[in-house]
């Protein structure tokens, strides 16, 4: 006896099995979907750190190139070396460095200041250089002297200056050496410098002067 398979019974269960499988199929593609989709957007935030740590750091490198820059900025405008020139500063230091050497006479010239350009530099920029020749003159007893006036003029804060040459003679022309006199003469060449905004007014005009140890 055949027996006959009723559909209509069997087409429901058959529907919720189809649309549990699709619902399933979804499901899995969709959450691909949402995982892509969150991996992208980690990605993006990840790389906008990553963009603002780098701007973090430029800031923080910038601030301090600045704060050395201005550090150094703020010691060579407190030495004298950028500013106005500040020649009774620098004549007092002359001055002390002799008072303390057994110095006979001394005398010295400063010739006006004046602009000057180092090799390769190109008039017009910010800041100008100058530049106020100094000669000076010492009776000294004996060579030593005139290391022992460099390295205490060294020891103060003179701004910036160079030694552009020192020449030692025998004060009597003959080379014999008294005792308690003066016995050779050094006669020295400085450069002082000082820094300015370009188109300043240059320094004061030439002068000069003698006083005894």
């Amino acid at each position: 006896m055949r027996r006959y398979l009723d559909m209509a019974l069997l087409a429901r269960p058959l529907r919720d099995a189809l649309g549990a499988l699709f619902l399933a199929v979804g499901m899995v593609v969709g959450g691909g979907y949402y995982r892509a989709d969150k991996s992208a957007a980690l990605e993006l935030a990840r790389t906008g750190f990553e963009a603002l740590n780098g701007e973090y750091r430029a800031v923080l490198r910038a601030q301090r190139i600045f704060r050395d820059e201005y550090n150094a900025y703020q010691a060579l405008e407190a030495g004298g070396f950028i500013g106005p020139e500040d020649r009774l500063h620098w004549v007092e230091g002359l001055r002390d460095s002799v008072r303390k050497l057994e110095v006979s006479s001394a005398h010295y010239h400063i010739d006006e200041n004046r602009p000057t350009f180092l090799a390769g530099e190109q008039p017009g920029g910010a800041f100008q250089l100058y530049v106020s020749p100094m000669g000076i003159t010492l009776d000294l007893l004996h060579e030593g002297g005139l290391f022992d006036f460099l390295t205490l003029l060294a020891r103060q804060d003179l701004g910036v200056y160079q030694v552009r040459q020192c020449v030692l003679t025998p004060v009597d022309g003959e080379g014999e050496l008294k005792a308690r006199q003066p016995n050779v003469r050094a006669r020295c060449e400085f450069w002082w410098y000082t820094l300015r905004p370009g188109g300043g007014q240059g320094g004061a005009a030439g002068d000069d002067e003698e006083w005894a140890g």
